[in-house]
């Protein structure tokens, strides 16, 4: 009888432990495709992607007739798709704490990448949009960033 209330005890503070613990979460930023196109995304604060890495190229598998076809991960939006994205703060931190206030975000149509290397992709800056953005620019949008085929 001892024994059972101090395990569930034990237990009841390794679970509060767990949950208060740790890091809150932020997933409110959100990107609709309202294309019909499959689309990757990222974000920079410095307005480039000259510095960042290919995150594309481990998401690509070919079938068995040799089509591309993408791997789901965070970054890809399927046609008519919507993505989530979560960070271990707030965005309102990570925006006002970028190099600039802003956050960059980048849309790149799958069949682009299919193409080109990413060196090239970055080179030639050859991103389907472009979008700049501040806190107050998301709070107006409510966070929803919408993907559409002409703005």
């Amino acid at each position: 009888m001892i024994m059972n209330k101090l395990s569930i005890k034990v237990i009841t503070l390794f679970v509060l432990l767990l949950f208060c613990g740790c890091d809150p979460s932020d997933s409110k930023f959100t990107i609709i495709n309202e294309t019909n196109r499959p689309l990757f995304w990222d974000s920079s604060s410095s307005g480039s992607i000259e510095g960042h890495r290919s995150m594309y190229e481990p998401f690509r598998e070919i079938t068995s007739n040799s089509d591309t076809a993408w791997i789901e991960s965070s970054y890809f939006i399927k046609p008519w798709g919507t993505k989530r994205k979560g960070v271990h703060s707030t965005w309102e931190s990570v925006i006002e704490n970028s190099f600039n206030g802003q956050m960059y975000v980048f849309i790149f149509e799958a069949d682009t990448l299919e193409k080109y290397d990413w060196e090239d992709v970055k080179k030639n800056n050859r991103y389907f949009k472009k979008y700049r953005f501040t806190v107050e620019d998301l709070q107006k949008l409510d966070w929803k960033v919408k993907v559409t085929e002409y703005e």
